[in-house]
């Protein structure tokens, strides 16, 4: 958030977005061990969404805390997360590393959740037998399949 962009504005004349954004950045002043955000990218449009990934990520690795995110979708988190624990009707019922995901030995689709669509296609590429260096990137996943189209170009 840009201090001269928002700085003279009244609290209530931002957008939800903005709010969320002015409301994080309390949170993150106070320097926080352990963030837990609760549905954080309802409501917000592509850009906050990104905005606020990049800004999670940063806060990780510059204070070294632990973000826990409660969400019922996983496209958004996806790429931050490396550990999901898995809560039906109250009741934690699986704690999993994302290679496990991925791996196709849990069938996530039975716990009322689904892969995000770079998360499905990661998950066929290594059971193509394609290795992956970072299976929650999609440009990693881009370059997997351009890798293997032109190994068997002319095949």
């Amino acid at each position: 958030m840009s201090l001269e962009k928002l700085g003279d504005r009244s609290p209530f004349s931002l957008s939800e977005g903005e709010k969320r954004r002015a409301a994080l950045a309390g949170v993150l002043a106070l320097r926080p061990e352990v963030l837990l955000l609760d549905e954080p990218f309802i409501g917000l449009d592509y850009e906050g969404r990104e905005h606020l990934k990049k800004a999670l990520s940063r806060y990780r690795e510059d204070a070294g805390a632990s973000i826990i995110v409660v969400t019922h979708e996983l496209s958004d988190i996806w790429p931050l997360a490396t550990r999901f624990t898995i809560i039906d009707v109250g009741k934690v019922r699986r704690f999993e590393e994302r290679a496990d995901l991925l791996s196709g030995d849990v069938d996530i689709n039975a716990l009322g959740m689904k892969l995000p669509q770079w998360g499905i296609l990661a998950r066929e590429l290594l059971a193509s037998g394609i290795s992956l260096e970072d299976p929650a990137d999609p440009r990693v996943l881009a370059k997997a399949i351009a890798a293997h189209r032109e190994a068997n170009r002319g095949r």
